[in-house]
């Protein structure tokens, strides 16, 4: 068997990580969603952590496939990332309350914190607090340009 990458024939260790054969994520993926799945909620109820005990394969694949289809969403959308992640928060703001309800879903765990589900989603800090304002507190705001 010929060696592809010369630098794999130089090397005298190789190191391998098993995956199962079906999933997408590369190595830098699977280091990120382990460190969501660490994650420590504000709320006290470990959200994210219900949907490592919910799905196989310690919810990795749930997960990551949460993340890329709501990256495709925004793509697919005007607004880009934000708005789209604006338009999810509006539909779990409770007006009367003036909080957000625990009612966000990845897979099939559906009583997450807003938080929970940011970091889920791995948004960056500042589209989480930008949507965050934009969606219930300003609900006619201007949408924003998408790439």
């Amino acid at each position: 068997m010929r060696m592809r990458n010369s630098l794999l024939a130089r090397t005298d260790i190789c190191i391998c990580i098993c995956v199962p054969a079906r999933t997408p994520y590369t190595l830098r993926h699977f280091n990120n969603l382990k460190a969501a799945f660490a994650y420590e909620c504000p709320c006290g109820r470990q959200c994210l952590g219900r949907v490592k005990e919910c799905h196989a394969d310690d919810g990795l694949t749930v997960l990551y496939d949460h993340r890329r289809l709501l990256r495709d969403k925004a793509k697919k959308g005007k607004g880009g990332l934000r708005d789209e992640v604006r338009r999810i928060y509006q539909e779990h703001f409770d007006g009367s309350t003036h909080t957000f309800t625990h009612s966000f879903v990845i897979g099939r765990v559906g009583d997450m914190c807003d938080r929970a589900f940011a970091v889920g989603s791995s948004l960056s800090e500042a589209t989480y607090v930008r949507a965050r304002a934009d969606g219930p507190t300003r609900p006619s705001a201007t949408r924003h340009v998408g790439l």
